[in-house]
């Protein structure tokens, strides 16, 4: 006894209140001993002369702030998170006094399980409680710089890091783009840690690679949603004001569609596709340019099809690019017909006469070899058969299947204008309607 320091005597007497505490007391008898064991150690600490006693009355006080904490009452959550950080400061401490000590690696091997278990106890309980995120950044933050071994700051230093991006990714989903751009720069700091402590780990620095791309990828998506909303912001602007027009406002709102685009390209396809749609709808609405409006429209589509099994199809701006095409499509129909029938006036005039020789024709047989007589079809098998009867011997039967084979051999669809020319298109179009005339009267449907 005389051998004993003043640290360790009060550590010892600090370790009988201890150790008599029983499971079968009351929270507040056992509160009240381990208080008391806790002041022992505190003392013990304060009159420590060597790094081996202060080694072991900081990791009594760790060891009796956790159990505290773990009976503490939970509606006070700020003595319980006291307690918790207290633990984690004491483990820390006893770590590196014990380290000058000389303490074998057993010691120090419990003492850092024992640290993890407290980490992990004093994350769950931020993590459970509610409202308590800042608490638990502050909580990380704090371990990141008191854990000692490499391996528990590169453990703890993803930890921090999924933390701070998990905040960012709710962040951006409210549309708070600002402070969620800062947390995932504030990202790189522990990722960075992790990497470095955990540098001979390949686990570990797979785990951090792959940590470093979704923070990459998560950046390029905050800034791009940043730059559509900023976007249509503008936008919003520019059509309010539809009177006085804003050319540079509207090249500016582009710019921003654009940039959006180019950030989150190959890593938030459907925001790409908003964007894309967006684009559209500038130069459909604001600058009535049709032809740069169309291409991003389709492109968007596009993409949300390419989005499989998703379905997008309900998104308002997918609804937009859907009905603008269309509307394109029937106007484009409407002008290329109206176009096509001018054309084709034109056409029937110049062939008036041409057309005229068969289409009075009323003998089936005549006007049926005079066409391919005078009017073969391009393609050089398509002809009568050698062995045509005269008309007197033929049989009706026969000629009919012969107008016919005729109706397809000179329909239009066989004698595209892109295949052949417009004249000869617009001949096969009527040679058709003659055919079909006499072929329908063969079979008793015209007169």
């Amino acid at each position: 006894m005389e051998n004993q320091s003043q640290s360790d005597l009060k550590r010892g007497k600090g370790n009988k209140l201890y150790r008599a505490v029983s499971s079968g007391f009351s929270p507040s008898l056992i509160k009240v001993r381990l208080e008391k064991a806790r002041q022992c150690y505190t003392e013990a600490l304060e009159c420590a002369t060597t790094p081996k006693e202060a080694a072991a009355a900081n990791k009594n006080l760790a060891m009796t702030s956790w159990r505290l904490a773990s009976m503490e009452n939970l509606h006070r959550r700020s003595l319980v998170l006291y307690l918790y950080k207290e633990g984690l400061k004491r483990f820390s401490k006893a770590w590196v006094c014990g380290k000058d000590a000389g303490n074998d690696h057993i010691w120090s091997d419990s003492l850092v399980q024992k640290m993890h278990q407290c980490l992990q106890e004093s994350f769950d309980f931020v993590t459970n409680q509610p409202n308590m995120s800042e608490e638990k950044e502050r909580l990380m933050n704090l371990a990141c710089q008191l854990v000692p071994t490499r391996d528990l700051k590169a453990s703890v230093s993803i930890l921090y890091a999924e933390f701070l991006l998990s905040k960012a990714i709710n962040l951006l989903q409210q549309g708070v783009y600002k402070k969620s751009k800062s947390l995932l720069y504030d990202c790189h700091q522990p990722v960075e840690e992790a990497r470095r402590y955990g540098c001979n780990n390949n686990e570990v620095l797979l785990e951090v690679n792959v940590l470093h791309e979704d923070i990459v990828m998560q950046t390029a998506v905050v800034e791009a949603r940043q730059a559509l909303a900023t976007a249509d912001q503008l936008k919003e602007k520019i059509l309010m004001n539809e009177e006085d027009l804003n050319f540079d406002m509207v090249w500016e709102v582009l710019d921003w569609y654009k940039k959006s685009i180019l950030l989150t390209r190959e890593k938030d396809v459907e925001l790409e596709a908003i964007a894309m749609s967006r684009i559209g709808a500038i130069y459909d609405i604001v600058l009535k340019l049709k032809f740069k409006a169309r291409p991003y429209f389709k492109g968007a589509i596009t993409l949300a099809h390419s989005l499989h099994p998703r379905v997008l199809t309900h998104k308002d701006w997918y609804q937009v690019c859907a009905q603008t095409l269309e509307s394109y499509q029937v106007q484009t129909v409407a002008e290329e017909t109206t176009a096509w029938m001018k054309e084709r006036e034109e056409t029937l005039e110049k062939l008036k006469l041409v057309i005229a020789k068969f289409k009075y024709m009323d003998d089936k047989y005549d006007c049926l070899v005079y066409i391919y007589k005078n009017h073969p079809p391009k393609n050089a098998e398509h002809k009568l058969p050698e062995d045509l009867p005269k008309k007197s011997k033929i049989e009706e039967t026969r000629l009919k299947k012969l107008v016919q084979k005729a109706i397809v051999h000179y329909h239009p669809d066989n004698n595209s204008i892109e295949k052949y020319d417009k004249e000869w298109h617009v001949l096969c179009e009527e040679i058709t309607k003659v055919l079909t005339h006499k072929y329908n009267c063969m079979k008793g449907v015209e007169v």
